[in-house]
């Protein structure tokens, strides 16, 4: 099995715009004052990109409770969401990150996914009419 190159390389700016561009009414912001990338749909973060109290770069995103303690157990590199809720969201270390570019990607968007649930009937239509 050959490992795959480290995230830290694949995921940047460009990487999360393409990923929010796939997404109906999903938003790439920068906010200066957490010094990181936001990912929102409905104005509701559903990921987060920057660095953590020691500098490495992590993706924090939303997840159900136990996929989030799964992948914790499968990958030393997901560990609970850095300034988050430990138990509904977790960060992915991008410099130990073992796992592909693309399965970061539909980890971001079982994120989305389950964000975009919680917003109301009437805004996902709106949001999946504007496309």
């Amino acid at each position: 099995m050959t490992p795959h190159p480290p995230l830290v390389a694949a995921v940047d700016e460009n990487w999360l715009q393409q990923a929010a561009d796939r997404l109906p009414g999903a938003v790439l912001t920068r906010k200066p004052e957490w010094e990181a990338l936001t990912l929102t749909v409905g104005g509701r973060l559903f990921g987060m990109y920057g660095a953590d109290n020691l500098g490495r770069l992590i993706l924090t995103m939303k997840g159900d409770p136990l996929e989030n303690e799964a992948l914790r157990q499968e990958f030393a590199e997901i560990v609970p969401g850095y300034y988050a809720n430990k138990q509904h969201w977790n960060s992915v270390l991008l410099e130990r990150a073992t796992f592909s570019a693309e399965r970061l990607g539909e980890m971001l968007e079982e994120s989305y996914t389950l964000v975009f649930g919680r917003l109301t009937k009437k805004l996902q239509a709106e949001l999946r009419d504007s496309r």
